[in-house]
């Protein structure tokens, strides 16, 4: 199987579009995009096309922030050693760096503390906790982790040491009769919007971002000029992206101010920079797409196959050699990274059948004693991707079984898994990503998993098929550059604010060419009414990764040699007619721009038919 065929859905919009574009000055397929990602309201549509540092709200409504700023200062004051307690990942590297940086200018006694992701896991552990003890820490403050930590939190507390939780996770909870109790560790002050607590507006912080905001009221309390605003919204964008967090409200914001500021400003941290050097990113804008899947996984290389320590020493050092190494090595782990994965989720589909071995499972769940731990997640969604379930990928690793969750819209990984608590000697999450240990380390372990998921799991055929939301219909002669330009004003894009979807119906292609060693496909349509020499606008399009799709496709309706002519890039005496699913943007080749479309989706028909 290629891929399964999205169900393609089209929504009204009640709200009053004349209006909006009127008071707005913006185009009526603009504000029905807006309106469509919930900015119905003059407030929040300033804020979303512009806007500024001063929109993100203060710091003091997170409960518990302006306390363990003070916490911090008070410590620091006394001279004492504090530990950054990082994570593995994006966010957790970020949100460690932004701590330290902004704790170093202080002067405090910082330090940061990494845990390494196979032979200690994820978050607090007790062995770190005794050695951080030990080594004189009065304070720890966990950045993206902490919340779960009940008994790790506690052993610190009864070493002496205060420990301030910096997370975003949702806490773990007890339930009975139907009401629902958190399980709240015993640290001496907790920041989690996840707790529901506190005026904040807004819940979705990652770690990276929350510590941005502690780092902002450390030096207004402190008295001291934000000198390393810029910087710090850079690592805090960075995260926002990688940790696929709803990318609305103050999440946007961040996003794109972090976005304008590296645009603008390649050197606002050397390590970074050097980083974006090495990936060929210097001469060319880094959007979404060079966050997410070009600098993004550099970062997560040294957690995965290293230690993550490396990332956050590039981004704390100033010494020229160790910026070059650790550049270098975090390039390298990458590569080494890529081939990993490509060859884990080879095997894999290899084990389940391209098809995904579609039986009465709704939860896939994939055991493999060779697969490496450090990329589990990777593959699990990409698994996900490719067959619309949640997935759960799992491996032997230290004599344990462990493993990786990836999720799908409306249905809760972590809750899932936290009904069956008593399965696991550790796990962790939120609503769309897990990882968890099995407390049972047999097969037997596996399989109990797989029974009580499947059992419980409520979803139906609908939700797991793949759907694709479409703005509005858009005939293509109405796809103009002005237009795309317009729309790139709803950047950037990332969950909860997709790229803008539209279809375009009948339309025959001039011309169809199959580059398979890209796996890509670049169409023509006329776009508009011939002029009195004869000409027409052209209309390209470009398609990765769906010539195998195209084939499909196209081999069921049309006769070999029809289908030969077709993928020989012969249009004429087809009768070809495609529907669209695509997005108007702006392609720039050698100096010059122009409109091209982005297809999406598309459905093949008999001309005529």
């Amino acid at each position: 199987m290629v891929r399964s065929k999205p169900r393609w859905i089209l929504t009204a919009v009640e709200n009053d579009v004349e209006l909006m574009s009127r008071t707005l000055g913006i185009s009526e397929i603009m504000a029905v995009c807006m309106l469509k990602r919930g900015v119905n309201t003059k407030n929040s549509a300033i804020k979303y096309l512009n806007p500024r540092p001063e929109y993100l709200s203060d710091g003091r409504l997170l409960e518990n922030l302006a306390a363990a700023v003070s916490l911090t200062l008070y410590r620091m004051g006394n001279g004492e050693k504090i530990v950054v307690y990082g994570d593995y990942d994006v966010d957790g590297v970020c949100a460690a760096t932004i701590m330290c940086k902004a704790l170093k200018r202080h002067g405090a006694d910082v330090r940061y503390y990494i845990p390494h992701r196979e032979r200690e896991g994820y978050g607090l552990n007790a062995a770190a906790v005794e050695t951080l003890a030990a080594d004189g820490a009065g304070l720890i403050i966990t950045c993206d982790s902490g919340i779960s930590a009940v008994e790790e939190i506690r052993r610190a507390r009864r070493l002496g040491v205060d420990v301030i939780v910096l997370d975003h996770h949702e806490p773990r909870y007890t339930e009975t009769d139907g009401a629902r109790a958190n399980i709240i560790p015993e640290a001496t002050l907790i920041v989690d919007p996840k707790l529901g607590a506190g005026p904040s507006p807004f819940d979705g912080l990652c770690a990276a971002a929350l510590a941005y905001k502690f780092a902002k009221l450390l030096y207004q309390q402190s008295q001291t000029p934000f000198e390393e605003e810029d910087e710090f919204l850079v690592f805090a964008m960075l995260a926002t992206f990688c940790d696929i967090v709803p990318l609305t409200g103050e999440n946007r914001i961040i996003a794109k101010l972090g976005l304008e500021i590296l645009n603008r400003n390649r050197g606002v941290n050397k390590g970074l920079a050097k980083l974006i050097e090495l990936r060929g990113l210097m001469e060319k804008e880094i959007d979404d797409f060079a966050v997410g899947f070009i600098i993004g996984p550099c970062i997560n290389a040294a957690g995965r196959l290293e230690s993550a320590a490396l990332a956050v020493e590039l981004f704390m050092s100033g010494d020229e050699g160790v910026i070059a190494n650790n550049a270098a090595l975090l390039y390298e782990l990458n590569e080494r990274r890529k081939a990993l994965t490509a060859a884990c989720y080879d095997s894999l589909i290899g084990q389940i059948g391209s098809d995904g071995g579609r039986g009465p499972d709704k939860i896939m769940l994939v055991y493999d004693e060779a697969a490496p731990e450090s990329v589990m997640g990777i593959v699990a969604g990409r698994l996900r991707e490719r067959f619309c379930r949640p997935v759960i990928v799992l491996t032997r690793s230290g004599g344990a079984i462990k493993g990786s969750a990836r999720s799908i819209e409306g249905y809760n990984i972590f809750q899932a898994l936290l009904r069956h608590k008593e399965l696991f000697s550790h796990f962790g999450g939120h609503y769309m990503a897990a990882g968890l240990t099995l407390a049972d380390s047999s097969a037997g372990g596996v399989d109990d998993l797989r029974r009580v998921l499947n059992e419980e799991c409520g979803l139906t055929p609908d939700d797991l098929t793949e759907k694709l939301y479409i703005d509005a219909e858009l005939p293509i002669e109405r796809a103009t550059y002005a237009l795309a330009a317009e729309l790139a004003r709803l950047a950037p894009f990332g969950r909860d604010n997709r790229q803008p979807l539209f279809v375009a119906a009948g339309l025959t292609p001039e011309y169809v060419r199959v580059i398979e060693a890209k796996n890509t496909l670049l169409l023509s349509f006329g776009a508009g009414a011939k002029t009195p020499s004869g000409y027409g606008r052209s209309f390209k399009t470009i398609c990765f990764g769906m010539v195998d799709y195209f084939t499909e496709q196209a081999s069921a309706i049309f006769s070999d040699g029809e289908l030969q002519r077709l993928l020989a890039g012969i249009v004429r005496g087809v009768p070809l007619s495609m529907d669209i699913l695509y997005t108007p943007e702006i392609d720039e080749y050698k100096g010059e721009k122009q409109v091209q479309g982005r297809l999406i989706d598309f459905t093949l028909k008999r001309r005529g038919e």
